[in-house]
């Protein structure tokens, strides 16, 4: 019986060689085509909140070539890249809310090894990135599906760095001097990066994890993440500045409508001094809004800082 593959010879003597139905499988297309060809994104997408803002490839990956998350024009993460198994993922869709506020990207595995060894086909594990910009810090929910009927323990690697550069740099000038860069600085779930410019300002990037990484570098957190069949697992990123800069900024963009409605308050108490009925009152208003306000700006912020920065320094590193 003849090979139905076999190639067949046509009268004028050519060969006709058989179709392989498994190259017309879109997803067999598409997964040859992620194991060869260079990945370039199919758009760019934005998230912006005040004086930040984002700019990513359809994967969610920050790639350090005109993208990067900005803040006060400056680039402070200027790489954040996720992969599974040491190898990049496979695009499934990405879109931004109407409102403009989330960026979701949903990807999947390309073929990788469980950290058992164990084969995982691509599509196996399914990888949803949602992101959201609020008060100067991006906020990052990354969620891994397992789909297939095996328990699975997978590596999720998340590489990270911050240049530090304005604007211009990024555009392509090139300045002849820059500040220090210097050495990251790892605690148990979290790594500050920080940068002192020729100002002499102290500009830092701090990106903490909701779980203490496996393995943390200078450059790159490694969870090993069990996903039983199916279920879900979720690791929440949060990029920012460091605790103190984040307290000064908060007071400052607080103080100003805080200090205007006390001196409001304040005033309209002057004016029932003379009256003998609501002196008394008044005194009260006047000195009670004064310290209340000296609490809001001051006491407690200081407050906070210490209580959090006592809890971050009684934490192993």
């Amino acid at each position: 019986m003849a090979d139905p593959q076999a190639a067949t010879a046509r009268e004028d003597g050519s060969a006709i060689v058989p179709l392989d139905e498994r190259k017309l499988d879109p997803a067999v297309a598409l997964a040859a085509l992620d194991e060869t060809a260079p990945r370039e994104p199919h758009r760019l997408f934005a998230l912006k909140h005040g004086d930040c803002f984002a700019v990513a490839d359809s994967y969610g990956d920050i790639r350090g070539i005109g993208d990067g998350f900005f803040r006060d024009d400056t680039r402070v993460l200027s790489e954040f890249r996720l992969s599974l198994g040491g190898r990049s993922t496979s695009l499934l869709g990405a879109s931004l809310s109407q409102d403009n506020v989330l960026f979701t990207a949903n990807l999947t595995n390309l073929p990788i090894k469980s950290a058992g060894g164990r084969d995982i086909p691509q599509g196996g594990i399914h990888i949803e990135r949602v992101r959201l910009i609020w008060q100067d810090r991006l906020f990052e929910r990354i969620t891994l599906s397992n789909y297939s009927q095996e328990h699975s323990t997978v590596l999720l690697s998340l590489r990270f760095a911050a240049d530090f550069r304005d604007m211009f740099e990024v555009r392509g000038s090139t300045r002849v001097r820059r500040g220090t860069v210097h050495a990251a600085e790892m605690a148990e779930n979290s790594v500050a990066l920080r940068y002192e410019g020729l100002d002499k300002l102290v500009r830092n990037s701090v990106l903490t994890f909701s779980q203490k990484p496996d393995r943390l570098l200078e450059n790159r957190a490694d969870f090993y993440i069990a996903v039983t069949k199916r279920s879900r697992r979720t690791l929440y990123v949060e990029v920012g500045a460091a605790l103190e800069d984040a307290v000064i900024r908060a007071g400052a963009v607080r103080a100003k409508p805080i200090a205007l409605t006390a001196l409001a308050a304040m005033i309209g108490g002057f004016f029932i001094l003379d009256d003998p009925i609501f002196q008394g009152l008044a005194v009260s208003l006047i000195f009670g809004i004064l310290v209340s306000t000296v609490l809001t700006l001051l006491v407690i912020p200081l407050l906070y800082y210490a209580w959090l920065a006592r809890g971050n320094r009684a934490r192993p590193t």
